[in-house]
């Protein structure tokens, strides 16, 4: 066996290289990202001027939470319309939040959360439709595979 394929061989098993021809090496093919972020999010509507969940949403967050994987990191953002004063909206929000994050906390799920008023409109917010659409808490799931 010739020299120059004994080091090459031993470059391979050293560096990790391929593709040697005689006494020269080749970096390995590029590898995929180390890591990659997967996030499902799910919406909880409320009625108005509430901060109940009703069956449906604790159904719909206790079956999510079933399906998640480990490590997932939980955000909750509460939402509502644009009916009611600024200051009225925020804490309205940060209470359909917190709503959320207290059966998911009942669930042994930890999460973070926070309100942000009506600055997150789905839409016009003119009919009641839309109106419904915007009372809500968005909650995140995301996990990041590797």
């Amino acid at each position: 066996m010739k020299l120059g394929t004994l080091l090459c061989g031993a470059l391979l098993v050293g560096i990790g290289l391929v593709g040697c021809t005689k006494d020269e090496a080749k970096p390995a093919d590029p590898v995929a990202p180390a890591e990659v972020t997967k996030e499902k999010v799910v919406v909880v509507n409320f009625k108005f001027d509430s901060v109940k969940l009703d069956a449906s949403a604790e159904k719909l967050l206790k079956d999510t939470v079933a399906t998640r994987k480990e490590g997932t990191k939980v955000v909750v953002v509460g939402y509502t319309d644009s009916q009611g004063s600024v200051k009225y909206n925020q804490k309205l929000s940060e209470k359909r939040a917190k709503a959320v994050s207290d059966y998911l906390n009942k669930l042994k799920v930890e999460n973070t959360f926070s309100g942000k008023g009506a600055t997150g409109l789905l839409n016009k917010d003119k009919t009641k439709a839309e109106h419904a659409a915007n009372r809500r808490a968005e909650v995140a799931f995301t996990v990041i595979v590797k």
